[in-house]
């Protein structure tokens, strides 16, 4: 059996010296496709903080957006109910004013 395969192995036997050099090519290639995975894992992990903060980012935002939108409707209630204030006592003097003309023309008629 062995007379068959020495031809195969004479014509072939350059190949089978580069055996332990593809070992270690494929090794090679081994180490750096776990190399890339594991900086994939970690931009991953880099991404997934970066979202996160993004999204404590915007709540806090949205919190300060609806903070300020409330303190701004409660001064402009305020300022509204200062401007009614006002414009009632302005008109209660001017009625006062003319019910005191009124009545010095009824006194003077």
């Amino acid at each position: 059996m062995s007379w068959r395969g020495y031809p195969y192995l004479a014509e072939h036997s350059a190949m089978l010296t580069q055996l332990p050099a593809l070992s270690n090519l494929l090794q090679g290639i081994g180490d750096r496709v776990n190399s890339i995975e594991g900086k994939l894992n970690i931009q991953t992990a880099a991404d997934t903080n970066l979202t996160d903060r993004i999204k404590k980012v915007e709540e806090s935002v949205s919190s300060n957006f609806r903070s300020a939108r409330t303190q701004a409707q409660t001064f402009a209630t305020q300022v509204g109910e200062r401007v009614r204030a006002e414009l009632n006592q302005s008109l209660a003097a001017i009625q006062n004013r003319l019910t005191g003309v009124e009545d010095t023309q009824r006194q003077n008629s």
